[in-house]
């Protein structure tokens, strides 16, 4: 149904408007209550007062040397439905359901961020809770959005901070995590034979591990680290590196295959042993290489 105002609406509204901004003009009235119309017209059952509206409007233009051609330019009927959802309005609230948070996976996707339900389903709360619930005696963040690009847009930027944040947030989590188990005691063993070689060559091991490291090619010794130290995981390692997940774990399981070897080689050329002492080594490395890999590493980028 067509929104029509009355000329005394319109004359109220143009005051209201310049009146904030101080710059009359002639043809004024006209082009804004055109404008109002369109918006009412695109929702026409939200309650959103014609005069909050317009000076709505012309707090979005402050600073404008030209507010009504600046006018021109804002989404006008975004503009509406956020100031309607920064109300309360249930039907509002409703819409940016349906438009908004429920594209949010197809938001994350467009812009390479697809993530899991589970995570997906945070992201959507998230904005819930941080675009449409007030914040103490403060409006809502939606209340913000100055119609300066589509309303579409402006959603899609807080989902991806929202993604980027949960990534930041779970990568310090894995980098906690990570130091714990480093500081961790080594769980003793039932064999007294191993028990002895670790305390014997504890200081050893760590040693040739440290030199096997150095020996590796720098790509392979930060695909190490972004792995054992950072916590990232295989498809976010691929991204770094420019390369499939699937890639980027064949990649790490190799440098971590020839830190084994290299190690060996330091240990039978810097060790002398029995054959037996050396073979239990052996074993001791290849039981803890991952837990050397990361005291050696985290010493390193501390």
């Amino acid at each position: 149904m067509k929104y029509f105002m009355s000329a005394s609406l319109g004359g109220r509204l143009t005051s209201v408007f310049f009146g904030k901004l101080g710059c009359p003009s002639t043809d004024a009235e006209a082009r804004l209550g055109e404008i109002v119309s369109r918006a009412r017209e695109a929702h026409p059952d939200y309650e959103v007062d014609d005069v909050a509206f317009v000076t709505h409007l012309a707090s979005c233009l402050d600073g404008e040397s030209q507010p009504l051609e600046a006018l021109e330019s804002l989404e006008h009927a975004d503009l509406f439905l956020a100031m309607a959802c920064a109300s309360g309005d249930a039907r509002a609230l409703a819409e940016f359901e349906r438009r908004y948070i429920l594209a949010v996976p197809a938001m994350l996707a467009r812009q390479k961020l697809a993530r899991s339900q589970d995570v997906v389903e945070e992201i959507q709360q998230a904005l819930r809770d941080r675009l449409l619930v007030p914040r103490g005696s403060e409006a809502p963040r939606i209340a913000e959005y100055a119609g300066r690009g589509p309303l579409a847009a402006w959603v899609r930027v807080a989902a991806v901070r929202e993604a980027i944040g949960l990534d930041r947030k779970a990568r310090a989590t894995a980098h906690k995590h990570t130091e714990a188990e480093k500081r961790a005691p080594v769980p003793r063993r039932a064999d007294p034979e191993a028990e002895v070689i670790r305390d014997r060559y504890h200081g050893a091991l760590k040693a040739a591990v440290k030199r096997a490291l150095a020996a590796l090619d720098e790509e392979d010794r930060t695909l190490l680290r972004l792995h054992f130290i950072e916590g990232l995981t295989v498809e976010q390692i691929g991204a770094t590196i420019g390369a499939h997940g699937s890639t980027a774990s064949r990649r790490i399981s190799r440098a971590r295959e020839r830190v084994r070897e290299l190690t060996e080689r330091e240990l039978a050329r810097e060790m002398p042993m029995r054959k037996s002492e050396f073979r239990s080594l052996v074993g001791l490395l290849r039981s803890e290489l991952d837990v050397s890999v990361q005291e050696v590493l985290g010493a390193v980028g501390s």
